[in-house]
């Protein structure tokens, strides 16, 4: 039984996903034209596109060849995105460390390449044989080509994107996790709380390792401004680099009572989704007294 009913429907829904796919990619490419400083070799994917997804409605046989090969790559895309991601920003572990954008690019993936699994499924049937030739002699022609013309087709759509991001300079991602040595790795440390202007308290904190990270992580600390309540607030962070600091913006610190000496213990833990690989796990987690003057903070330094 087919989940979109008879072969012929199911079909039809992946003809009509794959020229969607093609026509809505076009059109997101050629209107974020102008936003992006006139992007000419932008325009040129979003109009090749809008080619393909014209070929498919008009069943020309080279757009179909073509979109063989893109439902192809979708699918090796679907697979080969979580492990991508997973060397470039490792997840660590399920309950915290994969971010939501990771699981939403994992999933963006996993559903384009649904998608090419059924428009391969399809443009490889004697439907697609019987809508993409004009007579019995091209319609034999397709029935008798080999899974290598999906590679082929493939190959070449990969070489020209290749092309493609030479010329924009786009550079491959660093895989931290491949690249470095344990001996290599970044080791997060809060070295102190200050002050930024009257309230703003930032975090510093400090690289103790030997290594660096192009992740981001987070800081949650108890609240700065409500007694009691306990709630965690959280900032974002970059990680900086061996030997040197980063200071992070947490929150404005504000003494309700307006009282001399009042004291608030603030309790932080650093990169708390365990989204960065580090030469020292168990230094993640500090505590600060900050002590009034009135409604403001008066013990933190300022600064740098």
């Amino acid at each position: 039984m087919n989940i979109f009913g008879s072969a012929a429907a199911e079909g039809r829904s992946a003809r009509r996903g794959v020229m969607l796919l093609f026509g809505f990619t076009g059109f997101l490419l050629v209107k974020g034209w102008s936003e992006y400083e006139r992007d000419h070799l932008r325009l040129v994917l979003g109009i090749a596109n809008l080619v393909i997804f014209i070929g498919l409605w008009l069943n020309w046989r080279w757009a179909r060849w073509l979109a063989l090969g893109a439902c192809f790559l979708a699918v090796v895309a679907a697979f080969a995105m979580p492990v991508i991601l997973e060397l470039w920003q490792p997840f660590r572990n399920y309950q915290g460390g994969a971010t939501p954008a990771a699981l939403f690019t994992c999933a963006t993936a996993a559903a384009f390449g649904m998608i090419g699994y059924k428009g391969l499924g399809y443009l490889r049937s004697p439907a697609a044989w019987e809508a993409f030739s004009s007579d019995a002699k091209q319609r034999d022609a397709l029935a008798r080509e080999s899974s290598s013309m999906v590679v082929i087709s493939a190959g070449c759509i990969a070489v020209f994107l290749g092309m493609v991001a030479i010329a924009r300079g786009v550079q491959g991602p660093d895989f931290p996790s491949m690249a470095r040595t344990p001996g290599q790795l970044p080791d997060l440390y809060v070295n102190s709380l200050c002050m930024s202007g009257q309230n703003l308290v930032k975090a510093e904190v400090k690289n103790l390792g030997t290594g660096t990270d192009a992740g981001r992580f987070k800081i949650a600390f108890s609240d700065l401004r409500d007694f009691g309540r306990g709630d965690r607030g959280g900032s974002w962070g970059e990680v900086p680099a061996p030997g040197q600091s980063n200071y992070v913006a947490l929150d404005n610190a504000i003494n309700q009572s307006e009282q001399d000496g009042v004291r608030q213990l603030v309790h932080l833990v650093i990169d708390s989704y365990n989204s960065i690989l580090e030469s020292e796990e168990n230094n993640n987690t500090a505590d600060f007294t900050i002590v009034y003057h009135s409604f403001n903070p008066g013990n933190l330094p300022n600064c740098p």
